[in-house]
């Protein structure tokens, strides 16, 4: 079994050479951490991402959506929509 460190130092390493922008959140919907395609693709760096809304990245029809889901996950722990198959047009 890993440890957590060296599963988070192979999440960064692959993260960091992704194409695609990876993008996490906590259960505020927060950015904590962004890879640096979320650059060429939303047009931020990676640390100007960190600690904002994940809505700063969505369209703006897609806001509300997202605002309801989190709140209803918060409350009742279900997922309706799996976010992880979600994706976010960029720039």
């Amino acid at each position: 079994m890993r440890s957590t460190s060296a599963v988070s130092a192979s999440f960064e390493a692959l993260a960091d050479t992704a194409t695609d922008a990876i993008v996490v959140i906590d259960e505020a919907s927060t950015i904590t951490f962004a890879n640096p395609a979320v650059e060429r693709i939303f047009g931020y760096t990676p640390a100007e991402l960190i600690g904002q809304p994940l809505d700063v990245v969505m369209p703006e029809r897609l806001r509300g959506v997202h605002h309801r889901g989190i709140a209803r996950y918060l409350q009742t722990g279900r997922r309706n929509i799996s976010w992880s198959s979600v994706a976010l047009p960029g720039r």
